[in-house]
């Protein structure tokens, strides 16, 4: 790989990083908004619950998605120590497999049909599966070195 292909790669992994973690931000938001209209079993417009409720599923869909499919590839993809990328896949993709699982069953769930009687018990479920995703996500992040791009153009001459 030449210098011109790092420094390419990783500036779009850094694109792609940041348009992922916009995306936590908004499914997060979207979490807690979806929260506040509690109590779901009495709730008098239930029009605009389930409507939360779909914008929640498709947000969390493709959050999900994303970093399933791309991010958590690309992330490793740039991890340089090998022994430490073992120890990531070992502990970190069993856990991550499983948030990925359950929140797509929640997602396919909710986003066809509206149970009040279950939600509050549901998301505060899917609450605690978000927090150790995104706990193991950060954990891959850290390890994104974010100097390969000064090293490359550092060899380019820029």
């Amino acid at each position: 790989m030449n210098s011109l292909t790092t420094l390419s790669t990783g500036a779009e992994l850094k694109h792609s990083l940041k348009q992922w973690l916009k995306l936590r931000q908004e499914l997060i938001i979207q979490f807690n908004t979806l929260c506040q209209l509690r109590p779901f079993l009495n709730s008098k417009d239930t029009s605009y619950l389930e409507g939360s409720l779909i914008t929640f599923c498709q947000l969390l869909l493709d959050y999900m998605s994303m970093g399933h499919f791309q991010m958590f590839e690309k992330l490793l993809a740039n991890i340089e120590n090998v022994s430490t990328m073992r120890e990531i896949q070992a502990s970190h993709f069993e856990a991550l497999k499983t948030t990925t699982l359950n929140a797509l069953n929640f997602s396919d769930s909710y986003s066809t049909h509206f149970k009040a009687d279950t939600l509050e018990r549901d998301l505060s479920q899917l609450g605690e599966e978000l927090a150790l995703r995104f706990d193991l996500e950060d954990d891959l992040i850290r390890l994104y070195p974010k100097r390969p791009q000064m090293s490359a153009l550092k060899q380019t001459g820029s």
